[in-house]
């Protein structure tokens, strides 16, 4: 899940809608400056689909021990302490399932999915 604090409550998102938004921007890609992505359509469904893991443990939000839904959050992206939030051992299943869901349908993609999971020493 995403999470950004209003001032009314939360602003939940679900990890694969943000994809899915993800690969809909993708598809403007590619103009007089830049090239569009190459292979087209597995670059474009592996960005659509690099948060399908997620989908399961989205569908039950948690709660942290200071009361906000458990998530990724514009004061945690990028940055170690996300993972206060989101135990490792949970993150890395589902990254490895995000992978393995799309594996059999687009190998290339499956590819480029696993590389945004960082390994971890």
């Amino acid at each position: 899940m995403l999470r950004l604090e209003s001032e009314t409550g939360w602003w939940l998102v679900t990890h694969p809608d943000h994809a899915r938004l993800a690969g809909a921007f993708a598809e403007s890609w590619g103009n007089e400056l830049f090239l569009p992505p190459e292979p087209r359509e597995n670059v474009l469904r592996g960005i659509a689909r690099h948060d399908d893991g997620w989908t399961t443990r989205d569908a039950a939000p948690q709660i942290t021990r200071q009361g906000k839904p458990s998530a990724f959050s514009v004061e945690l992206v990028g940055k170690y302490s996300a993972f206060e939030e989101i135990d490792l051992a949970d993150y890395l299943t589902v990254r490895n399932r995000a992978v393995r869901l799309i594996a059999s349908e687009d190998p290339y993609a499956a590819i480029l999915i696993s590389m945004r999971t960082p390994i971890v020493c």
